[in-house]
């Protein structure tokens, strides 16, 4: 939970340019701690549920792929949204 903090406080000052650069770089930095975190996380929850190679949940199926389309579907539209001239 702190790194998670840190980085919500870090990316706030750097939206605001306060600290700039070093607000910036510590923002992404503080993302390194975070992902040994997750995959320290993951492989935990992989162990409790007895498959610890994650073999279970290692290819992506037809659910994925919808999910991937309609995902890709609203960022075409955000991207159109943004690109598009004022009305």
């Amino acid at each position: 939970m702190l790194f998670t903090i840190l980085g919500n406080l870090l990316d706030r000052l750097s939206a605001r340019s306060i600290g700039s650069p070093y607000t910036d770089i510590a923002s992404l930095l503080i993302m390194a701690p975070l992902l040994g975190l997750l995959l320290s996380a993951q492989q935990m929850i992989n162990v409790g549920c007895v498959d610890p190679d994650g073999e279970s949940n290692s290819r992506l199926t037809t659910a994925n792929y919808v999910w991937i389309a309609i995902g890709l579907v609203f960022w075409g539209f955000a991207i159109f949204g943004f690109m598009s001239p004022e009305a």
